[in-house]
């Protein structure tokens, strides 16, 4: 695959990224830090300016220089396999880290998009020492682990033989980042498309309809263009953990 030459980021901000003031602090590198140490970090971290629905955040093969916190906002990643078919291989919600593990001799392995309006916090790979000697390390290391376990669960969900039990795993897994962010765990924002939703879980969008409508006329969900409500919590665990 060709390696861009230039980084496809969006601009940042020219202002430090005002972690005192940011809602999703006690989700990043900030979480375990003191008042008076904030300013150390902004000044290891720079905010995006706003990206609308469709921007990249970087593409597969460009320079990999900086890992990114989602801040506000959803993204997505996909790598393109040699047939150039597109695998979507994560959503990601605030407070949540891309870029750091998907790289390899100094390049990207996948494409981030922004799924709606979104921003991230920038940490150049260059700052990392700085961000450690502060004492940023910890929280960094617990988010890098949450992210692969994510990513192990995933792996497990598309194990599961069936389709069914693969939607209701996601929705529950949904349900649970939902709540960490302190959201309502029943109301799961839908922003990416019935498609991506459809790859991400290796099956087609025809079952993925199929499915949803199952859940739907079951009373389990009320399923919309952009959100999913959980109505029958249990029922899903048990649909989602049913692996004949």
């Amino acid at each position: 695959m060709h390696a861009p030459d230039k980084l496809s980021i969006v601009p940042l901000a020219h202002s430090p990224c005002g972690c005192s003031l940011c809602p999703t602090r006690h989700l990043c590198a900030a979480a375990d830090l003191e008042e008076d140490v904030l300013p150390l970090l902004a000044a290891c971290m720079r905010t995006s300016l706003p990206m609308a629905k469709g921007d990249h955040l970087y593409r597969e093969g460009d320079p990999a220089e900086s890992c990114f916190v989602v801040r506000s906002g959803v993204y997505k990643t996909s790598t393109v396999s040699s047939s150039g078919h597109e695998y979507i291989t994560g959503f990601y919600f605030s407070g949540e880290l891309i870029g750091f593990n998907g790289q390899r001799d100094g390049r990207y392995l996948d494409t981030a998009i922004a799924l709606e309006t979104s921003t991230v916090c920038r940490l150049h790979i260059r700052d990392l020492p700085k961000l450690w000697s502060i004492g940023g390390g910890p929280p960094l290391l617990r988010m890098l682990a949450e992210r692969q376990d994510c990513a192990t669960r995933q792996q497990i969900n598309l194990c599961q033989s069936r389709a069914d039990a693969r939607v209701a795993r996601f929705l529950l897994e949904s349900s649970k980042r939902m709540q960490r962010l302190g959201r309502d765990s029943a109301l799961i924002p839908m922003p990416m498309s019935r498609t991506d939703l459809a790859n991400y879980l290796g099956i087609t969008l025809e079952c993925l309809s199929r499915i949803l409508a199952r859940f739907r006329n079951a009373g389990l969900i009320r399923a919309e263009r952009t959100e999913i409500q959980i109505l029958v919590l249990a029922n899903l665990e048990s649909l989602a953990f049913h692996t004949s």
